[in-house]
């Protein structure tokens, strides 16, 4: 896992996000659970995957199973997909 947080870690650097407002824009009145370094944060129509050792998230359509651009768009490009957490002091 700390190979991959390495070799990926510059580019999910490149856009950094707020982990409270990802859910409440693509998972609102979501129910949590863990699998197991990962939370999910699952709404009606996507889920927040958020991979808490990397400091990562993922937004996945479930009716799809495509992710999310940042821009909105549904994309299987693995690249664009994945969203560094900002610290709470970033926020």
């Amino acid at each position: 896992m700390v190979e991959r947080k390495e070799k990926y870690n510059e580019n999910w650097k490149k856009e950094k996000v707020n982990l409270i407002e990802i859910v409440k824009k693509y998972a609102p009145k979501f129910k949590k659970y863990r699998d197991g370094v990962k939370f999910i944060f699952e709404g009606r129509e996507n889920k927040v995957i958020a991979d808490m050792v990397s400091g990562y998230l993922r937004i996945q359509n479930k009716r799809t199973r495509l992710f999310y651009r940042l821009d909105g768009t549904l994309t299987d490009d693995k690249t664009k997909t994945h969203f560094k957490i900002k610290h709470r002091e970033e926020m």
